[in-house]
């Protein structure tokens, strides 16, 4: 186990958590906005409300999905570009070490 590890770990988990709590908070709006009764008991809910909760969980959450599809088909990037960003990012980090040999970015960066 590195020394980093425990650092990292934390952060990713402090990440996570913060995600979480926006997620939450997104959905709480939403909730709010289709006026979900708060503490309802099941078959106490209008059916209009109901139907608004399964077009928020259901179509209205693949617009998300859509738009994520949509970038990745304009990202266009083929096996030899990614060779030629490598090597120049190769090249970058060798100009930026001073010597360029045996040493990888994430040796560097630890520096």
């Amino acid at each position: 186990m590195s020394t980093l590890s425990l650092p990292v770990r934390l952060a990713f988990g402090i990440g996570q958590l913060a995600e979480a709590v926006k997620n939450q908070g997104f959905n709480v709006f939403l909730l709010d906005f289709i006026q979900f009764p708060r503490g309802a008991k099941m078959g106490e809910v209008e059916s209009d409300i109901v139907w608004q909760l399964g077009l928020i969980a259901g179509p209205a959450t693949s617009v998300f999905s859509t738009i994520g599809v949509l970038c990745y088909l304009f990202y266009r990037i083929d096996r030899k570009r990614h060779a030629a960003i490598t090597a120049a990012l190769g090249e970058r980090q060798a100009a930026m070490s001073g010597s360029g040999e045996g040493s990888s970015p994430s040796e560097s960066a630890m520096r």
